[in-house]
């Protein structure tokens, strides 16, 4: 009797991911724990309107789905089925919540088999989902983000943040530090950038909206009962004798003690989330929330999205701004130091959160100069604080598109987004052009026209078609078209032109010192770290399907080694990537030989 070989599973799981949720986690977590490792496919359906293009919702599965061992991202289109035979999966994994999931997974799965010829071999596995993700899905979690309700345990920071960017046009990040670092300066320095950049900021103060808490100019339920579990907790004699809460001693009270102080951060919690919800509430644009506890206060970390500027300064300015500002002589300056986290306490708690939820960033600014802070500084954290924030670019594309003065700039930056968000664009993506953005804005000061520059990227790949070498002149096409009717002046856009122009690599000479930079803007990928190089260059790889394998590494490996030693033309390139560059071509070329 001979024993029958088992066959290695191959698992696959399905789905649109328009916002992926803990759910859709954990069904993937339970999929790669059960089969060593699974795939996870998001689909192109032609049919469907989707808030993200097919490369966007790879790119956020990916970010959402990275804490899970064993996970591959991909994506399809045409019949599901078909994808499974093409490449050879033997099981496909169903998430199921109810039994009406499962009526349905059953139904899909039954019309799947017809599409496979006897002994397919094909295993559906029905995964119920954990219990307290059952009544999780994507469209609940999009409502409740709707109403700017607190979808935190329904869905990964990651796409808590890509809706409300891109449904939303919220953009939020934290402002925090010791007191007397001077956080309302840097906030006022922040304004004034992103006026002269057309981008729309508020500032939020957390201590105002606490300070109308206690003053009783809020008097909804949960805010009178707020009070009195204040005055429960520490004491009638804190109360002024028109009702309000004595800010100043129960500030004396809690600053010396950090346990009060916990106690009474864990009751202004839930009112201070429903106060910052009102303010963000139909507000577009950028919002800076100014808190000094958000390190303590880690439940208020998901309203930024773990974003946080962490403003610091030494301790000799930090005692001349509170002997100014609160009048603190040497004794007081102790007991408030004492009471509250340090600079580097804040710091570690940030980052703990962060490496917990896999999601955000710490822009450190040091604040101890008395003469005000450098406006170079200023700027670095500015676009540092952009590059974290505003992911999909609209911020900085309709500041951009304002100063040019088109007339409607979010249609405008809509229209741009519409150019990269066709099903065949894998790298040639609007993340590709948000890439450019960012290290575009940090090039700006040592470029001769940064405007014809930057409107060069946000058209160089408008038209991308691998069949032929007409995508450069066709986007220059349209650009000039475009340009017209947004009423641009005609100079610029002939030097526009121009960048694009340059991205025909190998082709045309790049001449200027702005057209070195941009050419090195466009070959950036070259010198990331080999992970995500080796991920850009597979979704180049889709983004040629007619081509065979064999055909595809021939061309690029002829592409990888026409570069020559040196990939970068600038200083600040090669000092930032030609490094990395070399070792990841020198990788892939060995790789395809």
């Amino acid at each position: 009797m001979t024993r029958r070989s088992r066959t290695p599973a191959k698992s696959i799981y399905m789905g649109s991911f328009d916002v992926l949720t803990w759910g859709h986690y954990s069904v993937a977590e339970m999929a790669a724990r059960l089969f060593g490792k699974t795939d996870v496919a998001v689909a192109f359906n032609p049919n469907k309107t989707y808030l993200y293009s097919r490369a966007e919702r790879v790119a956020l599965a990916r970010q959402g789905l990275a804490g899970i061992d064993g996970v591959r991202v991909c994506s399809f289109e045409g019949l599901f089925t078909d994808y499974v035979k093409r490449h050879g999966y033997n099981v496909v994994v169903r998430g199921v919540r109810s039994s009406a999931d499962l009526n349905d997974a059953m139904l899909l799965d039954a019309l799947g088999e017809m599409q496979f010829v006897e002994g397919g071999g094909v295993i559906p596995v029905y995964l119920p989902c954990k219990r307290k993700f059952q009544d999780t899905s994507s469209t609940s979690t999009k409502a409740i983000l709707d109403g700017q309700g607190r979808a935190y345990d329904l869905a990964p920071l990651v796409s808590i943040h890509a809706y409300q960017a891109r449904k939303m046009s919220q953009y939020i990040c934290g402002l925090t530090g010791v007191s007397g670092a001077g956080k309302t300066t840097i906030a006022n320095e922040f304004k004034a950038i992103a006026a002269s950049r057309g981008i729309d900021f508020s500032h939020i103060e957390m201590d105002k909206l606490g300070h109308r808490i206690l003053n009783r100019e809020e008097n909804d339920k949960i805010f009178r009962d707020t009070r009195q579990e204040i005055i429960h907790r520490f004491g009638v004699e804190r109360v002024t004798t028109d009702g309000n809460i004595d800010r100043k001693k129960l500030g004396a009270l809690v600053f010396g003690d950090p346990q009060k102080m916990a106690i009474l951060n864990r009751i202004m919690a839930e009112p201070m989330n429903l106060m910052i919800a009102d303010q963000l509430r139909h507000k577009t644009g950028f919002s800076m929330l100014d808190g000094a506890l958000f390190a303590e206060t880690p439940e208020l970390l998901p309203l930024i999205h773990n974003n946080v500027v962490l403003v610091s300064s030494s301790q000799k300015a930090l005692r001349a701004r509170l002997a100014m500002r609160d009048g603190l002589d040497s004794a007081q300056f102790e007991r408030r130091q004492a009471s509250q986290f340090t600079t580097k306490t804040k710091r570690d708690a940030l980052m703990k959160q962060i490496t917990k939820d896999r999601y955000g960033r710490i822009i450190n600014f040091d604040n101890s100069s008395v003469l005000g802070p450098a406006q170079n500084d200023l700027m670095v954290a500015f676009n540092e604080m952009m590059e974290a924030v505003d992911i999909f670019g609209e911020l900085r594309v309709t500041g951009f598109l304002k100063l040019l003065r088109v007339e409607q700039p979010k249609q405008a930056y809509d229209l741009l987004r519409s150019f990269y968000a066709g099903n065949d664009r894998h790298y040639h993506a609007w993340s590709h052009i948000v890439d450019g953005i960012n290290q575009i804005q940090n090039i700006e000061d040592q470029l001769d026209d940064p405007q014809a520059l930057l409107l060069g990227w946000l058209f160089h790949d408008a038209v991308y078609d691998v069949t032929n070498n007409s995508s450069e002149d066709r986007s220059m096409a349209l650009l000039q078209q475009v340009g017209t009717a947004w009423g641009l002046d005609a100079r610029l856009i002939k030097k526009a032109q121009r960048f694009i122009e340059v991205t025909k690599h190998g082709r045309v000479r790049p001449e200027t010192s702005d057209e070195l930079y941009m050419v090195d803007v466009d070959f950036s990928m070259f010198g990331r770290p080999w992970k995500v190089f080796s991920q850009c260059v597979n979704d180049i790889r889709y983004e040629y399907p007619a081509l065979s394998n064999a055909e595809f590494n021939n061309g690029r490996r002829a592409f990888l080694q026409s570069l020559g030693p040196d990939v970068f033309r600038t200083d600040r390139f090669k000092c930032e990537f030609a490094e990395q560059a070399r070792s990841n071509i020198d990788r892939s070329i060995s790789a395809l030989k």
